[in-house]
């Protein structure tokens, strides 16, 4: 128990760790993270807290990216923001906050297993994405959505897209910890969760997995160490603990064993050797855990390239996932720059971070091409426009900020920016999720043309995503500011300019397809579905549905990943519950609420329930209420069939549409506030549909018997030779999860 009246400012490379088994053993004041010398927190970086319990009646914490809070009880009000000054994204976990959470000036944030027991409170904000947290309800999110400063009497307009809540985490393991039990020191390891959870830990001593003891089980390393003499170490034990500092490699560390643990205290940095990485997990493990590390390029910008700074993974395995805990990364923050602690000399990195490995669950990361540094003279209380400031960092390279190859990977808190070499982030593994993405393109080098923030291969069938933030800053311009495969399902995109104009995003989504199966290439862009100042929103883009396309199978996608699919959670988009209108007899397009199931047994399943937001644009179309279901579901029903007597029809048209770049069978323009967009007429009559499923049912029927007959024998010896194996598909019924005497006729599914 400290002092009432104890307050501790948390600057750079500080991390504030109780090391009592319970939040509650270690009892402060308050922490404080305030504005920096320019007025802002946009570069409060690098600092933490866990483990204790505040009890001061407001703690703040105004940050912006790597600045984690964990396992903690703020027993009153807890302050993201400081005053008026700007703030730009953080991370919380497995928190308790007794008051009310003041979300302030925090352009986006994310929170995960947590409660919020007196309210939320929104200022401002572009996005928000919140999983599990206990009292972010619908109420609470629509009082949020509909905030702000406005003149006294009126109300403002919001911002509908703001926040994104899960009401559940479909899987988790909390970020190991150290804990003092009398006279010895132990790493606690909490543990793998595949079912769905809410809130913070109740019970923590039944949710430890296991307890490495230092003296005996775990190598504590210091900065002074070489690689080698770490590596050697790590041999015959459980655990590494590196303790405050940096440390240069001559080689990467490497994980070879399952159940290993990794933890840095304080922001321990490793400095990465000249064209490898800085930490490798080889192949075929279970639930290793690396936690709490700097990564840096160690690699001259001169060298042609470099390894990526976190290598998980070394070989995509197709189908394979962990039986027992997939590997689990938390706080993990890489970036290349030029730094005064390596001489300033420009560094250079190919990807930052890279995920090979299935089943990977990846909790907080921030990747980080430098937009200033202490090498370049810049100081934030003399120069106010950091933007138009030449640094030394600018001459630094990076390609990839994550790329993900391996399959069943889920992300909670993505940050990327400055990356100018190439796609930020490339998602190529399949079932992928991610909760929450921020990114900001470079302002001081111009990013490579053709290069976006979010891009999920063309040929990935499942992935999805909410709460996508991306933002440019000055003049340049990017094609798109998501490219995805036309099977992905993302909610709550938010496209930001700032000092510009939103033409500067040609497109805020493209959808494309390409497969050596087909000739034909799809390319769909599409403009926001509404936009207000410097901000541009859509609720969800239309995708088609892979699991209602046979014609797949045929081309080599397997239907035998039955077991995988039963640990890894499936999702399922259901009609809204609520739409707000502008009258009785007007609606708006509407964006479906989901339900995640996690199913335990080929007949059981639990549900995590998505609650997304819903606008009305500023001129809403005219559809009667009587008519609001078939206009409203429109886009999917076109897209993966919702009928019973046309569904076929309907897919194989869509199918024939897209792979032959035909028009299709019916467009009608939709008036929205910042221009229009083409989406399929929901009023397609039956004989056009049939017509079209005819005309798409016998082109696909003559394709088969031409394949069979000239191309099958060649192809099979050719698919001898492939490398790549084939992808694995298996269709899931969204009925499975529910009961049949709780589905209407009117309910559309859409089957990932």
């Amino acid at each position: 128990e400290y002092p009432q009246n104890l307050y501790i400012p948390v600057g750079y490379y500080t991390s504030i760790v109780g090391v009592g088994r319970l939040p509650s053993d270690v009892r402060l004041g308050s922490v404080r993270v305030g504005n920096d010398i320019s007025g802002h927190a946009l570069n409060n970086f690098w600092r933490s807290c866990e483990g204790v319990t505040l009890t001061a009646p407001r703690s703040y914490w105004a940050v912006s990216q790597a600045s984690p809070l964990r396992r903690m009880v703020v027993e009153k009000d807890l302050w993201l923001s400081q005053s008026e000054g700007y703030s730009s994204g953080g991370f919380f976990a497995d928190i308790d906050v007794g008051g009310t959470l003041v979300m302030g000036t925090q352009q986006q944030w994310f929170g995960r297993n947590a409660r919020v027991q007196t309210g939320l409170e929104c200022w401002t904000g572009w996005n928000y994405v919140f999983v599990g947290v206990k009292g972010i309800d619908a109420e609470a999110v629509d009082r949020c959505q509909w905030a702000g400063d406005v003149p006294k009497g009126q109300r403002r307009h919001g911002w509908p897209g703001r926040i994104s809540a899960v009401t559940e985490t479909p899987r988790i393991a909390e970020k190991p910890y150290l804990v003092k039990d009398g006279s010895k020191w132990f790493i606690y390891v909490p543990k793998f969760v595949a079912s769905s959870t809410a809130g913070p830990i109740e019970d923590r001593e039944a949710g430890i997995a296991r307890k490495l003891e230092l003296t005996h089980e775990v190598f504590v390393a210091t900065p002074e160490m070489t690689a080698f003499e770490i590596n050697m170490a790590m041999q015959g034990k459980d655990g590494l603990l590196l303790t405050p500092g940096v440390y240069v490699l001559t080689e990467p560390l490497v994980v070879k064993e399952s159940h290993f643990v990794v933890l840095g205290l304080g922001f321990a940095t490793l400095v990465s050797p000249i064209g490898l990485s800085c930490i490798e997990v080889l192949d075929d493990l279970d639930d290793v855990r690396v936690a709490g590390l700097v990564l840096e390029s160690g690699t001259p910008a001169g060298f042609k390239s470099a390894q990526p700074l976190l290598r998980w993974g070394l070989i995509v395995k197709p189908t394979e996932i962990s039986p027992s805990a997939p590997g689990i990364a938390s706080d993990i923050f890489a970036r290349v720059g030029s730094f005064r602690h390596i001489d300033c000399t420009p560094m250079r990195v190919g990807t930052m971070l890279e995920f090979n490995a299935n089943g990977v669950v990846v909790d907080n990361v921030w990747a980080w091409h430098a937009d200033h540094d202490d090498c370049s003279g810049f100081d934030p209380g003399r120069h106010s426009d950091m933007a138009s400031y030449s640094f030394m960092s600018d001459k630094s390279h990076s390609t990839h900020g994550v790329v993900v190859n391996g399959h069943f990977v889920t992300t909670y808190g993505m940050a990327i920016e400055h990356v100018a070499g190439g796609h930020m982030c490339e998602w190529n593994g399949e079932y992928g999720q991610s909760f929450f993405f921020q990114a900001e393109l470079p302002y001081h080098t111009p990013p490579v043309a053709g290069a976006v923030s979010y891009k999920v291969n063309p040929t990935v069938l499942y992935h999805f995503a909410t709460g996508l933030g991306i933002y440019i800053i000055g003049t340049y311009t990017a094609p798109a500011a998501i490219d995805i495969s036309p099977f992905s399902d993302v909610r709550n995109v938010v496209t930001a300019v700032i000092s510009g104009n939103h033409s500067q995003f040609a497109s805020q989504i493209c959808q494309r397809w390409e497969s050596s199966w087909f000739t034909h290439k799809l390319l769909n862009c599409s403009a926001p579905i509404s936009c207000s100042d410097i901000l541009c929103w859509s609720p969800t883009v239309p995708h088609l549905n892979p699991t209602q396309l046979p014609q797949l199978v045929s081309l080599g996608f397997s239907p035998s990943t039955e077991q995988m699919l039963q640990r890894m959670p499936l999702l399922e988009l259901l009609p809204n519950e609520q739409l707000r209108t502008a009258s009785a007899e007007e609606s708006a397009l509407r964006l479906p609420s989901a339900t995640i199931p996690t199913a335990t047994s080929s007949k059981q399943a639990t549900t995590t329930k998505v609650t997304t937001t819903t606008t009305t644009p500023t001129t809403p179309p005219t559809t009667k209420a009587t008519t609001t279901k078939s206009t409203t579901m429109g886009i999917m029903t076109i897209l993966t069939g919702g009928g019973k007597k046309h569904k076929a029809y309907e897919n194989l048209g869509t199918l024939y549409g897209w792979f032959s770049n035909k028009k299709k069978a019916s467009i009608k323009k939709a008036s929205v506030s910042g221009g229009s967009k083409d989406i399929p007429d929901a009023n397609v009559g039956s004989e056009a549909a049939e017509r079209l499923g005819d005309r798409a049912a016998n082109t696909i029927t003559l394709g088969l018997i031409v394949f069979m007959t000239f191309c099958a024998v060649p192809l099979m010896c050719l698919s001898l030779h492939c490398a790549r194996p084939p992808r694995e598909l298996r269709p899931v019924s969204s009925r499975q999860a529910l009961n049949e005497d709780e589905i209407d006729e009117q309910t559309q599914f859409v089957d990932i």
